[in-house]
């Protein structure tokens, strides 16, 4: 009896033991929601992932439409070299409307009578010259002065008249300095009338103070003109450089609005 009182008491232990601590045994079993586990993974993957590193690359400066005024120059890159006053005309010119385009044309066309002018005074001068020379070679000089300083009296007046007339027409085209400017230089008025005017207006002066000497008959007094005539060949040379340039950046601008 005594052996059988002991199981039946080992037996309610065990049955209590198992009531109070199964219920506190739990099992963690893989999850049935396919979409937990993928975040789960993404979250491992997320967890794995190094800073990208990030490299500037310099790109060729590129200008925006912003940068471009119609009237100036594209603003050039940093760095580069300043532009020339050719390549600042000629984008200028690149950004004229058609309306400007056609002004700018009889511009050129004026420009060009204007220099016509110019060359016409020149050819008189530059003949004037010619028998100035002749006539000192061959002693005629003597007898044919006074000829000679009336035809540089008038044509010294040719050159005033043409050098008031020439900043009229470019001043009328003021619009268009920069391109005025660009086509004749720093020093027009110098280069331009003013060395016509001195080429006859000189040696008419010059004329005039040889024509008091005593004896002008004698060769080493005539031979004295020849200082005049090289300083007056200067000056005809001057325009003649001045006015072939000009003519050239004329025909520039004419294929630059073409």
């Amino acid at each position: 009896m005594a052996l059988v009182g002991l199981l039946l008491g080992i037996a309610y232990v065990s049955r209590v033991i198992v009531r109070h601590l199964v219920p506190a045994l739990k099992v963690t079993l893989p999850s049935s929601d396919p979409s937990k586990d993928v975040r789960i993974k993404q979250l491992e993957l997320d967890a794995n992932v190094r800073p990208t590193h990030v490299v500037n690359v310099q790109v060729p400066c590129k200008l925006t439409a912003e940068q471009i005024n119609p009237t100036r120059l594209p603003q050039a890159c940093p760095g580069a070299p300043p532009p020339t006053q050719r390549d600042r005309i000629l984008a200028i010119n690149a950004h004229l409307t058609e309306g400007d385009r056609n002004r700018f044309s009889n511009a050129l066309s004026e420009f060009d009578e204007s220099l016509n002018q110019g060359d016409s005074i020149f050819y008189k001068i530059s003949d004037e010259g010619n028998r100035l020379v002749q006539d000192r070679q061959s002693g005629a000089i003597t007898k044919n002065v006074q000829s000679h300083l009336k035809t540089l009296t008038a044509l010294a007046a040719d050159g005033w008249r043409y050098q008031k007339a020439f900043p009229v027409t470019r001043n009328k085209w003021d619009m268009f300095r920069e391109q005025t400017e660009y086509i004749f230089g720093d020093n027009p008025d110098n280069l331009g009338p003013n060395s016509l005017i001195n080429a006859a207006d000189g040696y008419k002066n010059y004329l005039e103070w040889w024509n008091v000497i005593q004896n002008k008959e004698q060769q080493p007094i005539i031979n004295l003109l020849t200082v005049q005539q090289n300083e007056f060949q200067n000056r005809m040379n001057g325009f003649g450089k001045w006015r072939s340039e000009c003519r050239n950046r004329i025909t520039e601008m004419r294929k630059s609005i073409r």
